[in-house]
């Protein structure tokens, strides 16, 4: 635990500042919430409820000296903890106050990014059994006719013979969608029954992209999803002990 040395005229002012806490919080802590990204410049106050606090005296200030001193000592960690292969380059940094033992908790949060490999393959005949998902119970499903010869063929007719498809598609913060291509709209809408079965929510939080494929030839599609997740770690952690 680190120590920080009282100045004597701000000790009794700083008891003082410690009872009414106390008294007005109900042994609460007080916090300041910061969000951090580089490219934004560091570190930004989101969030402090020490601002609303009715203070009189020096103490005030004193404390801001404290949180200015901290601020610019993390905002130097929170750069190093945010070069790494897998940050986003951003992250927080929490500061928490507590009035009983006169002790600042201080935690930085890491925010990561990984990818997920989804590939898969079924044949016209599989897709035809797939249950349907419960959202969507009632609309028609092409992907249901795909076991009909007759229904392979029109859309090879359709299609001015063609019967390989490569459809890319992409998401991200809920919005998302396939690629314009030279497809007919039934291969389109079988793409995005596709999405529906085998990577829905593509689009939403962090997103996705991927191909999809259909073979109308040997009645085969192939589905490669990459699914983008959020994930994060605690990067520092310390105390410091006013005195």
């Amino acid at each position: 635990m680190r120590e920080i040395e009282v100045p004597k005229e701000f000790k009794k002012e700083l008891q003082k500042f410690n009872l009414y806490c106390r008294a007005t919080m109900d042994d609460r802590d007080i916090s300041w919430d910061y969000n951090y990204d580089e490219e934004e410049g560091g570190l930004y106050l989101n969030w402090s409820d020490f601002s609303r606090m009715d203070m009189i005296g020096g103490i005030e200030h004193y404390f801001d000296e404290i949180i200015d001193y901290i601020e610019k000592e993390y905002d130097d960690i929170l750069l190093s903890e945010t070069d790494c292969d897998s940050c986003t380059g951003s992250g927080s940094l929490t500061i928490k106050y507590t009035p009983l033992t006169s002790t600042f908790e201080v935690t930085t949060v890491i925010y990561t990014q990984g990818v997920n490999n989804n590939n898969i393959t079924k044949s016209f005949d599989e897709l035809s059994k797939q249950s349907r998902n419960w959202w969507n119970q009632n609309t028609e499903r092409l992907y249901e006719k795909l076991n009909d010869d007759n229904f392979v063929q029109s859309l090879i007719d359709e299609n001015d013979g063609n019967t390989d498809f490569e459809m890319n598609f992409s998401g991200y913060g809920d919005s998302g969608s396939i690629d314009d291509g030279n497809y007919s709209a039934n291969i389109e809408n079988l793409g995005y029954e596709m999405l529906d079965l085998y990577a829905s929510g593509f689009e939403n939080d962090e997103g996705g992209e991927g191909t999809i494929y259909f073979d109308l030839e040997d009645k085969e599609m192939n589905l490669e999803y990459y699914e983008n997740y959020g994930d994060s770690f605690v990067g520092s952690r310390e105390e410091i002990k006013l005195v």
